[in-house]
Order: C-alpha cells, then structure tokens, then sequence
C-alpha cells in the first residue's frame, strides 16, 4: 500500500503531483499490467481508477485503454 499512500501524500500539493504525473504515471504506458498486478490481486479498484482518471491525462488515459482493455477494471469499480 505504499503506492496509495504516495498517491494521498502528494494529492493537493500541486508541485508534488506534477512530478508523479511527468516521471511516474507517464511511463504506464509500457508496464501497465505489472504496475496494476497487486491492485487487481487486492481488488484495490478504486486506487485503478484513481490513478486512471486523476492522476492520469485525456491522452495518457486514452492511450492505456486503447493498448489495454480496461473495461474490466471500470466494470469491477462501478459494482464495488
């Protein structure tokens, strides 16, 4: 869980989350599955979508789902 505990440590700091967009969140794209493997393990759906959908860009989230099929994430997400 260190992992959302970075995530709500830099949530709101502006400076802070700039960095983990621009050298964390821009290099998914290539290790998605493997970054998302204990999330989905814990059934942590809501940090998945946290991390798509707000720490994430229009076009890097667009980009994941075009590689990715995430449906299955958003569906888990939507019914808890």
């Amino acid at each position: 869980y260190y992992c959302e505990e970075l995530l709500y440590i830099c949530k709101g700091i502006e400076y802070k989350e700039e960095i983990l967009r621009n050298y964390i969140f821009i290099q998914l794209h290539d290790c998605l599955p493997s970054f998302f493997k204990l999330f989905l393990k814990n059934k942590r759906y809501a940090t998945i979508h946290d991390i798509l959908f707000y720490w994430c860009d229009d076009e890097q989230r667009m980009s994941l789902e075009k590689k990715y099929n995430l449906s299955f994430i958003y569906e888990k997400y939507a019914c808890g």
